[in-house]
């Protein structure tokens, strides 16, 4: 039974809005910052005298609706809003109803336990989340299906989201939670949210004792997991996934230390750093802080199935820049006490521009008394000050209650400190006079047309004192529907001393009335989001004195019971007024004032062939009647046959379906709702499964959504369970054995045994020329490990000597030898040791005239061979070539440097034994100096010539400085 609260709200005043302007009225008496006390009572059902009105007409004008009185509504709405929602006229009574859950929302978190005799039987899940990464919180999705029993055998389907850890089950007895475990190979149980370590993990969902089978999920690192997708730059639109129940990660990498924020962004997401060692810190908002070269990944996640959430997300990461001004705008410096400051929270008129350090600006909507944020993450508070003279006093809201009192303020909006560093000198404020109302200095509305000054940010206010009591007609020229549109009113409480207080509520008003007091003074306020002039027409509602049908709607007829819509299109009826003229009105048309009829409520059948159906205009009523159509007439449906309905959206179409055979039977429509009702037990069944009995008539209901729909009948496609589940393992074969619950057919799946998931090669010693390697690698399932060989490396050697060599008479020179890794020198050896001595690599000549081969050996066997040649004389350079140290690379005649550069180069000689010294010069040392050892350095612009010489041989450089 549905829960209600009533609140009497005793209104004296009104308010009238359109599109994009806004009007209020309020009552003018004297006012007060006092608070009013909602009072509310519980209601176990509706009023006696008032009911709910649900009319929604559809496009060729059919009506469903429950049953309402014209004068007296009640409207049901989940919280107070600023704009009106449904239909019906205002007593002052506001209902609200608390959540309950829809037949189709059996599942969710806090709601209050259905007391029922049925027990859980089984749990299983389908469309389950399996992939995981290391170190970011785990939650998975599935579709649950809970199969009870006891009083009666019912499934029940849910969706488990993606980020919930658990769901209330209100369906049984005793409220059991559905939960979800995981055990990992150690033997250690986790819950959702928790942080798991690269692995496999065995899951299972339960519901008190009931376990579902077990679930194989996979943990993995970022890099390997398939939920990572691709890598994304700075200040660039990139195209992300969001998927519905499930999660997608993005990288980003930092160029620099410092704040980022999403710029742009359709869908939910999280942000979560890398810290290098596996694991992340998270980031809940839109900013976060990077290190240099660090990387943040962004996990998309979409939501539940039903939520409205993008499956598709641009986004666009920026740097976050530093404030270096806040300003504030506003149209007026003064308000009036009660109708311009309403709340403490409520925004006073005017805006905040934020200029950054980049250039850019942000301009954000100023309120008072609370923190508003930018999309970078910055963060301004306003505090209001009482002013005295030079005395500044915060207001102490708690103690003045919601309402600013006449008198001067100053406001002042602040950065937050804590989220950037700052000296207050870029911080403003603002000066705000707080006025009495004088209600004689509004300008007065009178009947007849208006051209009215409209705020863009605070409302112009207007007086209103009406000569009688009576409904007056609103009409203003913004918007699309103009004043023909539903509105909300404002309403002020009136206190016993006559004195009106600030607090307001809402209910709806049809086309722009309001009904008003003689005596009572209004005021009407206006506001435009372009501050704009408005045109108003104010007219005296006529007053509807009775209604006669002229000419009857196009359907003659209508099925027999309380489901068929009725449509009252081609209907005309004659409106009567006291004012003495009539109007002549078509059903979807208005009259002058902007009001049509409808139908009123539920039809009544008044016997077996003749319906009653009450059609309503204002507080007016006239009845419409049908004759019984012929359920003979209806068309059939053939099973498995599809047909395109010839319908539109809002439009109902009726069918009728006798099977041959008894048996279990789907019926589906495409965009579409559907109703499948029993002839004889007059019961709704389930479209998705029903069981039908053959010979029997079934009354097929559909309501579009959309232009297209396609209606059919065919068999209902198997619901199977697990009965036997035999795991796989690495090396041998799973089986899963499951059964239909619609046909009783048994089905046996094997499931090949997926081999190892091996891990990478691991090299746990590394190869050599001489020896082989070690590798291994493990299997992340079972834990298995298997090792195997890395060929030894090919034997290598080099010289810093090649072909023939001149040495003179005991001149040394030694010889360097590089080899391939775990190599060594086994030995060296000359050809003629009287002509040429080697020992550990250096050689030495002993007899002039003659040559002498050199061979050295590896251990491997490697061998490499040169010949020597000793003279008398001291050995020659023959030709000098200059490398670039830094490069590696010979060095051209020509080079290019900027002051202040810097070029080291190499004389290598020809030669390898010369003696000859090297010597470098440069020819105008005021443009670059250069070393003994070939450094030179670029002191101002200019051209030089660089010159290596050694003995007679030399090489030339052209150096020029920029």
């Amino acid at each position: 039974m549905k829960k209600k609260k009533l609140a009497l709200l005793l209104a004296v005043a009104m308010t009238v809005t359109s599109i994009d302007s806004t009007a209020m009225m309020v009552n003018a008496a004297d006012f007060t910052s006092e608070e009013v006390q909602e009072q509310s009572v519980e209601l176990m059902d509706e009023p006696p005298e008032a009911a709910v009105e649900t009319d929604a007409e559809t496009e060729d004008g059919g009506v469903l609706s429950e049953n309402s009185s014209e004068d007296e509504s009640i409207e049901i709405t989940d919280e107070l809003q600023e704009s009106a929602d449904t239909e019906g006229e205002d007593t002052g009574i506001d209902v609200q109803e608390e959540d309950e859950a829809s037949p189709e929302d059996v599942f969710s978190a806090g709601d209050e336990i259905a007391v029922l005799d049925d027990e859980v039987k089984s749990v299983s899940a389908t469309n389950v989340l399996l992939d995981g990464v290391a170190g970011i919180p785990f939650y998975t999705s599935a579709d649950l299906e809970v199969t009870y029993t006891g009083g009666r055998d019912a499934v029940r389907t849910c969706q488990f989201n993606y980020e919930e850890v658990s769901l209330r089950d209100s369906y049984t007895t005793d409220g059991t939670e559905i939960t979800v475990t995981l055990e990992g190979a150690d033997g250690n149980t986790y819950g959702l949210g928790s942080r798991l370590a690269a692995g496999t993990y065995t899951m299972k969902f339960t519901c008190g004792d009931i376990v579902s089978e077990p679930y194989r999920v996979s943990i993995k690192q970022m890099s390997e997991s398939p939920l990572y997708k691709d890598p994304v730059n700075l200040n660039q639109d990139t195209e992300a996934e969001s998927p519905l129940q499930g999660v997608a990660y993005y990288s980003f990498e930092a160029p620099a230390a410092g704040n980022y924020y999403m710029d742009t962004c359709d869908s939910n997401y999280r942000v979560y750093v890398d810290d290098g060692k596996n694991s992340y810190s998270v980031y809940e908002s839109s900013n976060w802080y990077q290190e240099k070269q660090q990387t943040a990944y962004i996990g998309f996640y979409g939501g539940s199935l039903n939520s409205d959430a993008n499956e598709d997300a641009i986004m666009k990461i920026k740097t976050q820049s530093d404030i270096t001004s806040v300003e504030y705008t506003s149209e007026s410096a003064a308000a009036i006490e009660g109708l311009d400051n309403l709340w403490r929270y409520s925004y006073m008129p005017g805006l905040l521009k934020l200029t950054y350090k980049d250039g850019t600006t942000d301009t954000l909507r100023a309120e008072f008394g609370n923190t508003v944020s930018d999309k970078q993450g910055h963060a301004v508070y306003s505090e209001t000050c009482a002013v005295d003279g030079e005395k500044e006093t915060p207001i102490d809201w708690d103690k003045i209650g919601n309402v600013l009192p006449a008198g001067k303020y100053r406001i002042h909006f602040m950065l937050q400190l804590e989220e950037q560093d700052s000296d207050n000198s870029v911080n403003t404020h603002t000066d705000l006079t707080v006025n009495k109302l004088d209600y004689d200095s509004l300008t007065p509305l009178e009947l007849g047309n208006h051209e009215l000054e409209a705020g863009e940010l605070q409302k112009k206010w207007y007086s209103f004192s009406p000569e009688e009591a009576s409904k007056y007609y609103f009409k203003w020229n913004v918007g699309d529907y103009s004043g023909d549109s539903e509105g909300f009113v404002k309403i002020w409480y009136k206190y016993e001393n006559g004195k009106l207080d600030s607090c307001f509520d809402h209910w709806n008003m049809e086309r722009g009335e309001v009904s008003v007091s003689k005596g009572v003074k209004y005021i009407v306020g206006v506001v435009s989001e372009r501050g704009r002039k408005v045109s108003l027409n104010l007219t005296k509602v006529k007053t509807l004195k009775s209604i006669k049908m002229t000419k009857r709607p196009e359907q003659t007829t209508l099925l027999p019971g309380d489901r068929a819509w009725v449509s009252l299109r081609g209907m005309e009826i004659t409106a009567s007024y006291a004012e003495g003229d009539d109007e002549t009105i078509a059903f979807g048309q208005t009259d002058s004032q902007g009001m049509g009829f409808k139908q009123n409520g539920s039809y009544t059948w008044e016997n077996e062939d003749l319906c009653r159906v009450p059609v309503s205009m204002g507080d007016r009523q006239i009845y419409v009647t049908f004759e019984a159509a012929d359920w003979n007439d209806v068309l059939k449906m053939e099973f498995g046959t599809e047909e395109k309905l010839d319908t539109a959206p809002g439009n109902q179409t009726i069918r009728r379906f006798i099977p041959d055979k008894s048996g279990y039977y789907s019926f589906s429509a495409t965009n579409a709702y559907i109703d499948v009702i029993d002839s004889k037990t007059e019961k709704c069944l389930s479209a998705e499964k029903a069981y039908l009995e053959a010979g029997n008539t079934y009354q097929i209901y559909v309501v579009a959504l959309e232009k297209d729909v396609i209606l059919k009948v065919g068999d209902v496609p198997c619901e199977w369970e697990v009965s036997e589940r035999i795991p796989e393992t690495c090396t041998t074969d799973g089986k899963i054995v499951r059964k239909c619950k619609v046909h009783g057919e048994t089905s046996t799946t094997l499931e090949s045994a997926p081999g190892h998931d091996w891990s990478r090669w691991k090299v746990t010693k590394n190869a050599t020329v001489l020896a082989e390697g070690v590798q291994q690698r493990s299997c992340s399932v079972c834990g298995k490990t298997e090792t195997a060989s890395v060929a030894k490396l090919p034997a290598t050697i080099a010289l810093n000597v090649k072909g023939t060599i001149p040495l003179k008479v005991k001149q040394s020179f030694t010889v360097k030898v590089t080899t391939g890794a775990g190599d060594r020198v086994k030995s060296w050896k000359s050809s003629n040791s009287k002509v040429v001595s080697v020992k550990n690599g250096k050689i030495k000549g002993l007899k002039a005239g003659k040559s002498a081969m050199i061979t050295v050996q590896l251990a491997s066997g490697k061998k490499a061979s040169f010949k020597v040649k000793v003279q008398k004389a001291a050995v020659a350079t023959k030709s000098i070539k200059v490398t670039n140290t830094a490069t590696g690379k010979n060095q051209g005649k020509s080079a290019a440097l900027k002051r202040g550069q810097s070029l080291k180069l190499a004389a290598v000689l020809s030669p390898v034994t010369s003696v000859q010294k090297v010597t470098w010069s440069a020819s105008n040392k005021k443009i670059v100096t250069v070393s003994k050892s070939g450094v030179i350095k670029a002191k101002k612009k200019g051209k030089v010539t660089i010159t290596v010489k050694s003995g007679n041989k030399k090489y030339t450089i052209k150096i020029t400085v920029k």
